[in-house]
């Protein structure tokens, strides 16, 4: 590639060099390519934008152990560094380890109040360590933070729900598919709010246009079978 070919001239350093090298290949590559970039280097003395890079190449490798040495090496020097702190919390976040992403967007809040993505992360993160009251808190900061952001309006919205607050749900949804949101799971919320507020025939009209979404984006598709069949027979109940 072009780019690729630019950077390579452009960046002489052999770590960021061999490290694009290996990213830019096209092929997969192992820990243990990634171990040979470094092989020679004292890891104590590069940047923390080297280093995160570093750990992050760990990561796409599957050396999660590696990833982590990496980590809390340029953690223990550079505690204050605030994309440090978040590139961690988003690795660890590929990996599922929620306390643990909980932890570092701790810190990166406490380090930049003020950057919406941060709580956002932290509010899924608490939602997926089943920690509702907290993750209520943390999406409205990120809802505050950045009133158009629609993922983060879809996320509050998916949270109200397991809260059972489905007026609020409710109004969240609708805030995140007026901002342009048409993914499925928007449409599914918002008919779920509605089903829970016996509102059955309006869930119906939503879960339409859940089912249009899916087609338009299947690889988010959500089943709506289920709660179409229980809003028809609340529908048929009603007419009875």
């Amino acid at each position: 590639e072009p780019f690729a070919i630019a950077m390579l001239a452009a960046d002489t350093d052999p770590i960021r060099s061999g490290i694009r090298k290996l990213l830019y290949s096209g092929k997969p590559f192992t820990a243990g390519q990634v171990d040979d970039v470094v092989a020679t280097v004292d890891l104590t003395k590069l940047s923390p934008r080297t280093l995160s890079w570093l750990a992050t190449m760990y990561n796409v490798a599957g050396a999660v152990e590696s990833t982590d040495r990496v980590f809390h090496l340029a953690l223990d020097r550079y505690p204050d560094d605030f994309m440090l702190n978040f590139d961690f919390a988003y690795t660890l976040e590929s990996q599922q380890r929620w306390p643990e992403v909980i932890r570092y967007f701790l810190r990166c809040s406490a380090l930049r109040p003020d950057v919406a993505g941060v709580w956002r992360g932290l509010g899924n993160a608490y939602f997926r360590n089943h920690e509702l009251p907290r993750a209520q808190e943390a999406l409205a900061k990120a809802v505050t933070l950045a009133p158009k952001h629609r993922e983060s309006k879809l996320d509050y919205a998916g949270v109200l729900l397991d809260l059972h607050r489905y007026t609020d749900a409710e109004s969240m949804s609708r805030a995140a598919i007026d901002l342009g949101c048409d993914l499925p799971m928007a449409h599914f919320r918002l008919a779920t709010a509605l089903y829970h507020q016996q509102r059955y025939a309006e869930a119906l009209v939503a879960l339409e246009k859940c089912a249009l979404a899916n087609q338009a984006f299947p690889k988010q598709s959500v089943d709506i079978d289920e709660l179409k069949s229980q809003c028809q027979q609340k529908v048929g109940e009603k007419q009875d």
